[in-house]
Protein backbone atom coordinates (compact mmCIF):
# COMPACT_ATOMS: atom_id res chain seq x y z
CA UNK A 1 0.00 0.00 0.00
CA UNK A 2 2.61 2.12 0.88
CA UNK A 3 4.62 1.87 -2.46
CA UNK A 4 1.66 2.35 -3.81
CA UNK A 5 1.02 5.43 -2.46
CA UNK A 6 4.66 6.56 -2.97
CA UNK A 7 4.04 5.89 -6.51
CA UNK A 8 1.36 7.29 -7.50
CA UNK A 9 2.56 10.92 -5.83
CA UNK A 10 6.22 10.14 -7.64
CA UNK A 11 3.67 9.89 -10.77
CA UNK A 12 2.15 13.23 -10.19
CA UNK A 13 5.27 15.33 -9.13
CA UNK A 14 6.76 14.19 -12.21
CA UNK A 15 4.06 15.12 -14.81
CA UNK A 16 3.76 18.27 -12.91
CA UNK A 17 7.31 19.24 -13.25
CA UNK A 18 6.68 18.68 -17.04
CA UNK A 19 3.37 20.25 -17.50
CA UNK A 20 3.79 23.27 -14.98
CA UNK A 21 7.47 24.36 -16.75
CA UNK A 22 6.02 23.99 -20.24
CA UNK A 23 2.50 26.13 -18.80
CA UNK A 24 5.09 29.17 -17.46
CA UNK A 25 7.30 28.96 -20.43
CA UNK A 26 3.70 29.64 -22.53
CA UNK A 27 3.21 32.30 -20.17
CA UNK A 28 6.12 34.74 -22.11
CA UNK A 29 5.87 35.69 -25.11
CA UNK A 30 7.67 33.19 -27.51
CA UNK A 31 8.89 36.61 -29.24
CA UNK A 32 11.39 37.60 -26.20
CA UNK A 33 13.14 33.98 -25.98
CA UNK A 34 12.68 33.80 -30.04
CA UNK A 35 12.67 29.67 -29.47
CA UNK A 36 10.06 27.16 -28.48
CA UNK A 37 9.06 25.83 -25.22
CA UNK A 38 9.65 24.16 -23.30
CA UNK A 39 13.24 24.08 -24.36
CA UNK A 40 14.48 27.29 -22.77
CA UNK A 41 17.04 28.97 -20.92
CA UNK A 42 19.35 32.08 -20.33
CA UNK A 43 22.27 33.21 -18.48
CA UNK A 44 21.01 33.05 -14.93
CA UNK A 45 19.44 30.49 -12.74
CA UNK A 46 16.30 32.91 -12.76
CA UNK A 47 15.80 32.16 -16.05
CA UNK A 48 12.17 29.93 -16.46
CA UNK A 49 14.31 27.04 -17.72
CA UNK A 50 16.38 26.91 -14.99
CA UNK A 51 13.44 27.84 -12.55
CA UNK A 52 12.29 23.97 -11.94
CA UNK A 53 15.51 22.62 -11.29
CA UNK A 54 17.47 25.36 -9.27
CA UNK A 55 13.87 26.06 -7.36
CA UNK A 56 15.13 27.83 -4.45
CA UNK A 57 17.32 30.35 -6.03
CA UNK A 58 16.70 33.59 -6.58
CA UNK A 59 19.83 35.46 -8.34
CA UNK A 60 19.75 38.89 -9.24
CA UNK A 61 19.54 39.83 -12.47
CA UNK A 62 22.55 41.75 -13.88
CA UNK A 63 23.13 44.04 -16.92
CA UNK A 64 25.26 41.31 -18.36
CA UNK A 65 22.51 38.92 -18.64
CA UNK A 66 23.52 38.53 -22.50
CA UNK A 67 26.92 37.71 -21.81
CA UNK A 68 25.96 34.28 -21.82
CA UNK A 69 25.89 32.00 -24.97
CA UNK A 70 25.41 28.11 -25.01
CA UNK A 71 23.57 28.36 -28.11
CA UNK A 72 22.43 30.41 -30.91
CA UNK A 73 19.02 30.98 -29.67
CA UNK A 74 17.69 29.33 -26.59
CA UNK A 75 20.53 30.70 -24.67
CA UNK A 76 20.47 34.23 -25.41
CA UNK A 77 17.34 34.64 -23.39
CA UNK A 78 17.49 37.48 -21.11
CA UNK A 79 17.21 36.87 -17.42
CA UNK A 80 15.40 40.31 -17.25
CA UNK A 81 12.07 38.19 -19.20
CA UNK A 82 11.75 35.50 -16.56
CA UNK A 83 10.20 35.37 -13.47
CA UNK A 84 11.32 33.98 -10.35
CA UNK A 85 10.87 30.26 -8.84
CA UNK A 86 8.05 29.23 -7.44
CA UNK A 87 7.79 27.19 -3.96
CA UNK A 88 5.80 24.59 -5.55
CA UNK A 89 8.17 23.71 -8.16
CA UNK A 90 10.79 23.26 -5.11
CA UNK A 91 8.15 21.18 -3.30
CA UNK A 92 7.67 19.16 -6.58
CA UNK A 93 11.45 18.35 -6.96
CA UNK A 94 12.28 17.48 -3.60
CA UNK A 95 9.00 15.59 -3.55
CA UNK A 96 10.49 13.87 -7.01
CA UNK A 97 14.37 12.75 -5.26
CA UNK A 98 12.73 11.78 -2.18
CA UNK A 99 10.30 9.04 -3.81
CA UNK A 100 12.66 7.87 -6.24
CA UNK A 101 15.21 5.62 -4.40
CA UNK A 102 12.19 4.20 -3.05
CA UNK A 103 10.44 2.80 -6.11
CA UNK A 104 11.22 0.07 -8.73
CA UNK A 105 13.45 0.63 -11.13
CA UNK A 106 11.34 -0.88 -13.78
CA UNK A 107 8.05 1.98 -12.44
CA UNK A 108 10.29 4.44 -13.23
CA UNK A 109 11.14 3.42 -16.47
CA UNK A 110 7.70 2.88 -16.69
CA UNK A 111 6.84 6.45 -15.85
CA UNK A 112 9.72 8.14 -17.73
CA UNK A 113 8.52 6.09 -20.60
CA UNK A 114 4.91 7.15 -20.71
CA UNK A 115 6.35 11.14 -20.54
CA UNK A 116 8.60 10.65 -23.24
CA UNK A 117 6.55 8.64 -25.51
CA UNK A 118 4.43 12.37 -25.66
CA UNK A 119 7.96 14.43 -25.71
CA UNK A 120 9.28 12.60 -28.92
CA UNK A 121 5.69 13.42 -30.74
CA UNK A 122 6.12 17.19 -29.60
CA UNK A 123 9.92 17.58 -30.46
CA UNK A 124 9.88 15.59 -33.40
CA UNK A 125 11.38 18.65 -35.65
CA UNK A 126 14.17 18.91 -33.45
CA UNK A 127 14.94 15.18 -31.85
CA UNK A 128 17.37 13.27 -32.63
CA UNK A 129 18.68 15.85 -34.85
CA UNK A 130 17.83 19.88 -34.59
CA UNK A 131 18.55 21.41 -37.98
CA UNK A 132 19.93 24.92 -36.49
CA UNK A 133 22.89 22.73 -34.72
CA UNK A 134 24.44 22.19 -38.10
CA UNK A 135 25.31 26.02 -38.55
CA UNK A 136 29.27 26.11 -38.55
CA UNK A 137 31.55 28.27 -36.60
CA UNK A 138 32.47 31.95 -38.28
CA UNK A 139 35.54 31.18 -40.09
CA UNK A 140 35.81 26.96 -39.08
CA UNK A 141 39.60 26.30 -38.88
CA UNK A 142 37.94 22.44 -38.85
CA UNK A 143 39.57 19.59 -36.97
CA UNK A 144 43.32 18.54 -36.64
CA UNK A 145 44.90 17.10 -39.99
CA UNK A 146 41.62 17.88 -41.63
CA UNK A 147 39.76 15.15 -40.10
CA UNK A 148 36.17 15.13 -41.48
CA UNK A 149 34.76 15.41 -37.93
CA UNK A 150 35.59 14.20 -34.23
CA UNK A 151 34.40 11.27 -32.55
CA UNK A 152 34.68 11.48 -28.69
CA UNK A 153 33.52 8.57 -26.11
CA UNK A 154 32.79 9.62 -22.78
CA UNK A 155 31.34 7.06 -19.78
CA UNK A 156 29.05 8.35 -16.73
CA UNK A 157 29.84 5.53 -14.29
CA UNK A 158 26.62 6.05 -11.79
CA UNK A 159 26.80 2.99 -9.42
CA UNK A 160 28.98 -0.30 -8.47
CA UNK A 161 27.46 -2.14 -10.90
CA UNK A 162 29.27 0.57 -13.75
CA UNK A 163 32.09 0.48 -12.06
CA UNK A 164 32.93 -2.93 -12.26
CA UNK A 165 32.60 -2.89 -15.81
CA UNK A 166 35.08 -0.17 -16.44
CA UNK A 167 37.24 -2.18 -17.05
CA UNK A 168 35.71 -4.59 -19.52
CA UNK A 169 34.34 -1.69 -21.71
CA UNK A 170 38.09 -0.38 -21.89
CA UNK A 171 39.61 -3.68 -23.05
CA UNK A 172 36.20 -3.79 -25.41
CA UNK A 173 37.24 0.04 -26.71
CA UNK A 174 41.21 -0.76 -26.81
CA UNK A 175 40.40 -3.44 -29.48
CA UNK A 176 38.44 -1.29 -31.34
CA UNK A 177 40.84 1.18 -31.60
CA UNK A 178 39.19 3.66 -29.32
CA UNK A 179 39.95 5.59 -26.00
CA UNK A 180 37.35 7.04 -23.72
CA UNK A 181 36.78 9.21 -20.86
CA UNK A 182 35.40 8.11 -17.78
CA UNK A 183 33.79 10.00 -15.19
CA UNK A 184 33.28 8.92 -11.97
CA UNK A 185 31.45 9.86 -8.90
CA UNK A 186 33.78 10.98 -6.40
CA UNK A 187 31.51 10.43 -3.22
CA UNK A 188 28.96 8.07 -4.25
CA UNK A 189 27.61 4.77 -3.76
CA UNK A 190 30.81 3.16 -4.87
CA UNK A 191 34.82 3.79 -4.04
CA UNK A 192 37.25 4.88 -6.41
CA UNK A 193 40.52 3.62 -6.42
CA UNK A 194 43.65 5.08 -7.45
CA UNK A 195 44.87 2.03 -8.68
CA UNK A 196 42.20 1.85 -11.32
CA UNK A 197 42.53 5.45 -12.25
CA UNK A 198 46.63 5.15 -13.00
CA UNK A 199 45.58 2.12 -14.84
CA UNK A 200 43.09 4.16 -17.33
CA UNK A 201 45.26 6.72 -17.86
CA UNK A 202 48.45 4.93 -18.42
CA UNK A 203 46.61 3.06 -21.33
CA UNK A 204 45.32 6.09 -22.80
CA UNK A 205 42.05 6.79 -21.48
CA UNK A 206 40.77 10.01 -19.59
CA UNK A 207 39.23 10.78 -15.78
CA UNK A 208 37.22 13.10 -15.15
CA UNK A 209 34.53 13.98 -12.47
CA UNK A 210 31.25 13.09 -12.25
CA UNK A 211 28.89 15.12 -9.98
CA UNK A 212 30.13 14.65 -6.14
CA UNK A 213 27.64 12.50 -4.87
CA UNK A 214 24.90 11.89 -7.59
CA UNK A 215 21.99 12.68 -5.62
CA UNK A 216 20.29 15.61 -7.37
CA UNK A 217 21.40 17.92 -4.66
CA UNK A 218 24.40 19.96 -6.43
CA UNK A 219 22.12 22.09 -8.20
CA UNK A 220 19.44 21.61 -5.40
CA UNK A 221 20.41 25.77 -4.66
CA UNK A 222 22.56 28.05 -4.92
CA UNK A 223 24.19 27.58 -1.16
CA UNK A 224 24.17 23.48 -1.72
CA UNK A 225 26.26 24.60 -5.11
CA UNK A 226 28.96 26.35 -2.76
CA UNK A 227 28.70 23.98 -0.39
CA UNK A 228 29.56 21.26 -2.97
CA UNK A 229 31.82 23.11 -5.25
CA UNK A 230 35.11 22.87 -2.99
CA UNK A 231 35.21 19.25 -2.79
CA UNK A 232 34.43 18.44 -6.51
CA UNK A 233 37.41 21.25 -6.85
CA UNK A 234 39.61 18.83 -4.66
CA UNK A 235 39.08 15.35 -6.75
CA UNK A 236 39.95 17.24 -9.79
CA UNK A 237 43.35 18.13 -8.58
CA UNK A 238 43.59 15.41 -6.63
CA UNK A 239 42.75 13.37 -9.90
CA UNK A 240 44.43 15.63 -11.94
CA UNK A 241 40.99 15.76 -14.34
CA UNK A 242 40.41 18.64 -16.69
CA UNK A 243 36.32 17.67 -17.15
CA UNK A 244 33.24 17.82 -14.85
CA UNK A 245 29.80 16.67 -15.60
CA UNK A 246 27.16 16.95 -13.30
CA UNK A 247 24.51 14.17 -12.32
CA UNK A 248 21.14 14.27 -14.24
CA UNK A 249 22.97 16.76 -17.25
CA UNK A 250 21.73 19.79 -14.67
CA UNK A 251 24.05 23.10 -15.46
CA UNK A 252 24.44 26.43 -14.37
CA UNK A 253 27.51 27.65 -16.71
CA UNK A 254 27.64 31.07 -14.79
CA UNK A 255 28.29 28.76 -11.43
CA UNK A 256 30.92 26.22 -13.21
CA UNK A 257 32.94 29.39 -13.89
CA UNK A 258 32.45 30.93 -10.87
CA UNK A 259 33.17 28.04 -8.69
CA UNK A 260 34.28 25.41 -9.94
CA UNK A 261 38.27 25.21 -11.86
CA UNK A 262 37.33 22.66 -14.45
CA UNK A 263 38.67 23.32 -18.02
CA UNK A 264 35.78 21.62 -19.44
CA UNK A 265 32.58 20.91 -18.72
CA UNK A 266 30.52 18.30 -20.27
CA UNK A 267 26.74 18.80 -19.07
CA UNK A 268 24.98 20.17 -22.11
CA UNK A 269 23.34 18.72 -25.14
CA UNK A 270 22.45 19.89 -28.99
CA UNK A 271 19.47 18.67 -28.05
CA UNK A 272 17.82 16.33 -25.64
CA UNK A 273 13.87 17.08 -24.84
CA UNK A 274 13.76 13.70 -22.03
CA UNK A 275 16.40 15.52 -19.58
CA UNK A 276 15.05 16.86 -16.39
CA UNK A 277 16.58 20.77 -17.29
CA UNK A 278 16.14 20.28 -21.54
CA UNK A 279 17.29 23.47 -22.61
CA UNK A 280 19.50 22.71 -25.50
CA UNK A 281 22.85 24.52 -26.72
CA UNK A 282 21.82 23.62 -30.37
CA UNK A 283 25.02 23.17 -31.60
CA UNK A 284 27.32 20.28 -32.33
CA UNK A 285 30.52 22.46 -31.97
CA UNK A 286 32.10 23.41 -28.26
CA UNK A 287 32.13 26.63 -27.32
CA UNK A 288 33.78 28.93 -24.60
CA UNK A 289 32.24 30.02 -21.71
CA UNK A 290 33.74 33.52 -20.50
CA UNK A 291 33.37 36.13 -17.60
CA UNK A 292 32.46 38.79 -19.88
CA UNK A 293 31.36 37.44 -23.04
CA UNK A 294 32.07 34.07 -24.97
CA UNK A 295 34.76 33.66 -27.23
CA UNK A 296 34.36 33.42 -30.75
CA UNK A 297 38.08 32.48 -31.81
CA UNK A 298 38.16 30.93 -35.32
CA UNK A 299 37.26 27.35 -33.94
CA UNK A 300 34.66 27.84 -32.25
CA UNK A 301 30.99 28.59 -33.00
CA UNK A 302 30.46 32.39 -33.11
CA UNK A 303 28.11 34.57 -31.16
CA UNK A 304 24.13 34.93 -32.12
CA UNK A 305 23.31 37.91 -33.94
CA UNK A 306 21.63 39.13 -30.99
CA UNK A 307 24.78 39.06 -28.58
CA UNK A 308 27.85 41.17 -28.94
CA UNK A 309 31.32 40.08 -30.38
CA UNK A 310 34.14 39.58 -27.79
CA UNK A 311 37.59 40.35 -28.45
CA UNK A 312 39.51 37.50 -27.07
CA UNK A 313 42.98 39.19 -25.34
CA UNK A 314 44.09 35.82 -23.81
CA UNK A 315 47.17 34.12 -24.74
CA UNK A 316 46.61 31.46 -27.20
CA UNK A 317 48.67 29.04 -25.08
CA UNK A 318 47.21 25.50 -24.80
CA UNK A 319 47.90 24.02 -21.16
CA UNK A 320 47.72 20.55 -20.13
CA UNK A 321 44.29 19.36 -19.90
CA UNK A 322 45.01 17.86 -16.63
CA UNK A 323 45.64 20.95 -15.17
CA UNK A 324 42.52 23.05 -14.07
CA UNK A 325 41.80 26.25 -14.85
CA UNK A 326 41.74 29.34 -11.99
CA UNK A 327 38.03 30.53 -11.41
CA UNK A 328 36.99 33.25 -13.07
CA UNK A 329 38.55 32.70 -16.41
CA UNK A 330 36.72 30.53 -19.15
CA UNK A 331 35.94 27.12 -19.83
CA UNK A 332 35.16 24.95 -23.04
CA UNK A 333 31.85 23.54 -22.93
CA UNK A 334 31.56 20.16 -24.87
CA UNK A 335 27.62 19.16 -25.25
CA UNK A 336 26.81 15.77 -26.53
CA UNK A 337 25.38 15.13 -29.63
CA UNK A 338 24.10 11.46 -29.82
CA UNK A 339 21.47 10.82 -27.45
CA UNK A 340 22.13 9.27 -24.40
CA UNK A 341 21.97 5.67 -24.22
CA UNK A 342 19.67 5.36 -21.06
CA UNK A 343 16.79 7.46 -23.13
CA UNK A 344 17.02 5.56 -26.46
CA UNK A 345 17.22 1.98 -25.32
CA UNK A 346 15.83 2.17 -21.79
CA UNK A 347 13.59 4.60 -21.77
CA UNK A 348 12.28 4.86 -25.51
CA UNK A 349 12.91 1.24 -25.91
CA UNK A 350 14.69 1.48 -29.71
CA UNK A 351 15.90 -1.90 -30.31
CA UNK A 352 18.52 -1.23 -32.78
CA UNK A 353 21.27 1.41 -32.54
CA UNK A 354 19.85 2.87 -35.87
CA UNK A 355 19.12 6.32 -34.52
CA UNK A 356 23.04 6.62 -33.25
CA UNK A 357 24.08 5.87 -36.44
CA UNK A 358 22.33 8.21 -38.14
CA UNK A 359 22.69 10.77 -35.81
CA UNK A 360 26.48 10.11 -35.96
CA UNK A 361 26.30 10.47 -40.14
CA UNK A 362 24.63 13.27 -39.70
CA UNK A 363 27.43 15.20 -37.39
CA UNK A 364 29.68 13.89 -39.62
CA UNK A 365 28.57 15.75 -42.45
CA UNK A 366 28.43 18.70 -41.39
CA UNK A 367 31.67 18.40 -39.66
CA UNK A 368 30.55 18.42 -36.17
CA UNK A 369 31.38 16.94 -33.02
CA UNK A 370 29.90 13.09 -32.45
CA UNK A 371 30.20 13.26 -28.58
CA UNK A 372 28.50 10.11 -26.65
CA UNK A 373 27.85 9.52 -23.54
CA UNK A 374 27.45 5.89 -22.51
CA UNK A 375 26.88 4.29 -18.86
CA UNK A 376 28.62 1.15 -18.12
CA UNK A 377 26.12 0.25 -15.69
CA UNK A 378 23.17 0.04 -18.15
CA UNK A 379 25.73 -2.24 -20.56
CA UNK A 380 24.48 -5.57 -20.73
CA UNK A 381 27.75 -7.46 -20.11
CA UNK A 382 27.52 -10.24 -17.58
CA UNK A 383 24.84 -12.96 -17.78
CA UNK A 384 23.45 -11.55 -14.51
CA UNK A 385 22.86 -8.12 -16.02
CA UNK A 386 18.51 -7.46 -15.63
CA UNK A 387 17.32 -7.21 -19.47
CA UNK A 388 14.59 -4.26 -18.62
CA UNK A 389 17.36 -2.20 -16.86
CA UNK A 390 20.09 -2.79 -19.61
CA UNK A 391 20.68 -2.90 -23.40
CA UNK A 392 22.88 -5.36 -25.23
CA UNK A 393 26.24 -4.67 -25.81
CA UNK A 394 26.16 -5.25 -29.15
CA UNK A 395 24.24 -1.84 -29.57
CA UNK A 396 27.79 -0.04 -28.94
CA UNK A 397 29.94 -2.49 -30.84
CA UNK A 398 28.03 -1.68 -33.85
CA UNK A 399 28.48 1.83 -33.29
CA UNK A 400 32.46 2.00 -32.94
CA UNK A 401 32.60 -0.81 -35.72
CA UNK A 402 30.27 1.77 -38.31
CA UNK A 403 32.96 4.74 -37.37
CA UNK A 404 35.81 2.67 -37.71
CA UNK A 405 34.37 0.94 -41.29
CA UNK A 406 32.70 4.27 -42.48
CA UNK A 407 35.15 6.80 -41.89
CA UNK A 408 38.26 4.95 -41.42
CA UNK A 409 41.08 7.63 -40.93
CA UNK A 410 38.88 10.72 -41.92
CA UNK A 411 37.53 10.81 -38.05
CA UNK A 412 39.75 12.12 -35.50
CA UNK A 413 39.11 9.75 -32.88
CA UNK A 414 39.60 12.56 -29.49
CA UNK A 415 39.71 12.28 -26.26
CA UNK A 416 37.94 15.76 -24.17
CA UNK A 417 41.01 16.80 -23.55
CA UNK A 418 42.16 16.72 -26.71
CA UNK A 419 39.12 19.10 -27.76
CA UNK A 420 40.16 21.44 -25.12
CA UNK A 421 43.40 21.67 -26.06
CA UNK A 422 42.83 21.63 -29.80
CA UNK A 423 40.01 25.08 -29.15
CA UNK A 424 42.64 26.49 -26.95
CA UNK A 425 45.44 26.47 -29.36
CA UNK A 426 42.90 27.93 -32.12
CA UNK A 427 41.36 30.79 -30.00
CA UNK A 428 42.00 34.28 -30.90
Amino acid sequence: MRAAHAARLFAISEWQLASHSYREALRIPASRFNLQPPAFASRHSASRGLAYLNTTIRTRNRDSASRFNAQPSEFAARASAATPPRTHDALLLKLYYSLKPYLPIRLRYWLRAQRAARLRIRHANTWPIDPAAAQKPEGWRGWPNGKDFAFVLTHDVEGPVGYEKVRDVALLEEKLGFRSAFHFVPEGTYTVSSELREDLVRRGFEVGVHDLHHDGSLYASVESFRRQAPRINHYLADWQAGGFRAGFMFHNLDWIRDQLTCAYDLSTFDTDPFEPQPDAARTIFPFFVRDQAPSAPSALPPNPPSLPRHSDSEPASAPSASTTRSLRSSFLELPYTLPQDSTLFLILGEESPKIWIEKLDWVAAHGGMALVNVHPDYLRMREDDIPNTTYPLSHYTALLEHVNARYGDRVWKALPKDVYQWCESNRG
